[in-house]
Formats: structure tokens, sequence, C-alpha cells
């Protein structure tokens, strides 16, 4: 038997007949939180595999959209900045886009910090930079995981020659 086809008509059933979704915690549509979430794997991935730009494009939109809660845009902007710390940018530029970012109440502040210590290290200010990350290691809420990063950046640069400094 031939199956008649109605032009126009959706092989979709209508939304009212539609079941609940199986998880009850997760929303029936992506939020606009949870589709930033996904533009932050499609920059991370255009990254991995080499495009920069499109992944700093991305980064830059996300650091922008007024939809998304202000800690994922700042962690946009703080990935942005550091696709950019191996560019053309002047590290002096990079350090002031940081500072921002270096508020005690913004929650990837010690992320930024020592991203401007890095910055201070390579623009030749040493002191500066180690100065920083000795600050940073006196923090006493900081997490493990960057603590031991700091701990390998002295063990590479070494600790600020006046410890007064810090």
């Amino acid at each position: 038997a031939a199956t008649a086809v109605v032009v126009g008509a959706s092989p979709r059933p209508a939304a009212a007949t539609m079941p609940p979704p199986s998880n009850p915690h997760r929303p029936a549509f992506p939020t606009t939180e949870s589709l930033g979430r996904g533009e932050f794997c499609l920059a991370g991935q255009l990254a991995r595999e080499g495009n920069i730009g499109g992944a700093l494009d991305n980064y830059q939109t996300l650091a922008l959209d007024p939809n998304l809660p202000d800690e994922l845009q700042d962690l946009a902007l703080l990935y942005a900045i550091m696709l950019r710390m191996d560019g053309d940018t002047p590290a002096e530029d990079l350090i002031a886009e940081l500072e921002p970012l270096t508020n005690p109440a913004i929650t990837w502040r010690w992320s930024a910090l020592e991203l401007q210590a890095l910055l201070h290290i390579e623009n030749g200010d040493v002191e500066t930079g180690r100065a920083m990350i000795a600050d940073l290691l006196l923090e006493p809420n900081l997490p493990v995981s960057m603590r031991r990063r700091l701990f390998q950046w002295t063990e590479i640069y070494g600790v600020p020659e006046d410890p007064e400094q810090s």
C-alpha cells in the first residue's frame, strides 16, 4: 500500500505529545550557558588543531556575550589573551589587558596574575615576575595544582633577589 505524504507536514510529533526529558535536572532546551560551554569546547578544539584565529574569534565573541555569566566571559577573555601571548602583541599590552581580571572579586584573578608574572619575565622584567610569583605563593587558598605550577616557575626563573620586594 502506498503511503500518502502531506506536503509541509513535520515527521516529528507535536510538542504536546513528546515525552518529558529523561533527566529532570537537564533543561529540555539548551540554555545560553550550555551553548556558551559548547563554544568553549569548539574554541579549544580549534586551538588544538592550530586554528588560532578561529579559536581567538570564538573566545572574543564569548568574552563579549552579555548573556553568559560574568565568570565565563572573564574566562573567555583570559583564554583569548593566552592565545595571543605567543603572537605579535607586546607583553605590556597583554599585561594591561589582564589588569581588570586581577581584581579580588574576579574568579580567575590568580590565573591572570600568573600570566602577568610570566609576561613580565618574557618582557625582561624578571624581578617583577619573580616577586609576583612569590606573592601568589603566599595566598592561603591557592589551588594545589596552581601552587605546584608556581613552584615549578620558581625552579625555572628563581626567587626574587630581594625577598622584601614581594
